[in-house]
């Protein structure tokens, strides 16, 4: 009896951690200088490094078409890595530096401007 209860809370800790520390916040994804995205998502801490993806507030929904989740993966300090996770839960690299941004510290940016990430 007592095993199942074990195994029983194994499961339900894996299923619901999933976004457990995932917090409301307000996105908005720029992509060739065009907004893709702006309005509310969920923000997830990725690491201990600043590291954080994104996602669409609403689990059933995409956060950008073919797109369900961005990364912005920190390289060093005020230097970040921008990937996805496609639907099929593919990670996707995008080959793409961000730098922090000095006008907003809550946007990461390519240096042409034409890509910015953004989370309040």
């Amino acid at each position: 009896m007592k095993k199942s209860y074990i195994v029983t809370a194994i499961i339900a800790c894996t299923v619901f951690s999933t976004n457990v520390f995932a917090k409301d916040a307000k996105c908005k994804v720029v992509l060739d200088s065009k907004t893709e995205f702006y309005g509310a998502c969920s923000f997830q801490p990725r690491g201990n490094d600043g590291s954080f993806s994104l996602s669409n507030k609403n689990p059933r929904k995409l956060l950008l078409p073919d797109i369900k989740e961005l990364w912005v993966r920190i390289e060093q300090k005020n230097v970040a890595e921008l990937a996805s996770v496609e639907p099929n839960d593919h990670f996707q690299r995008w080959g793409i530096t961000l730098i922090r941004s000095t006008r907003d510290r809550a946007c990461w940016e390519n240096s042409n401007g034409d890509i910015s990430i953004c989370a309040y």
